[in-house]
């Protein structure tokens, strides 16, 4: 088997391995796969609960680095796994909701919302926002 239909098959299993593991019960996170592109995130809008753990697989599917940042939403980061610095890093993405990814890897964060609301989330890299990267965080 080629070397790319190798890269193709283990991507689409990871993926059905991130939905699989979608659920809502309180002892396992909830679980959302977004996936980063030129200038897109899939899906645009994502629904959690306030008070519930949830984690978010960033799949870079691009050729640049994307991150995914959501600011000024109260919430608590319990984890980050494989996140990407650059240098549009900074220490008030760093201290919130953000995870980045280079072109082609994933990274995840796993966060618990406080307050319901509605939030922006975006990517942080230059330009970015402003041709379209961004979508809308629901905390019910």
């Amino acid at each position: 088997m080629p070397t790319w239909s190798r890269r193709i098959l283990i991507s689409g299993l990871a993926v059905l391995a991130v939905v699989a593991g979608c659920t809502s019960t309180d002892h396992n996170p909830s679980a959302v796969a977004v996936f980063a592109e030129e200038f897109a995130f899939q899906p645009r809008e994502i629904r959690v609960q306030a008070g519930r753990r949830v984690t978010v697989h960033l799949q870079n599917n691009g050729n640049v680095l994307h991150d995914w940042t959501v600011e000024g939403m109260p919430a608590t980061v319990l984890e980050t796994q494989h996140s990407e610095r650059h240098a549009g890093d900074t220490d008030a993405h760093r201290s919130g909701v953000h995870v980045a990814a280079g072109p082609g890897r994933r990274a995840e964060i796993t966060f618990s919302p406080k307050r319901p609301g509605e939030y922006v989330f975006y990517c942080t890299v230059a330009g970015h926002q402003q041709v379209g990267m961004e979508g809308r965080l629901v905390v019910e």
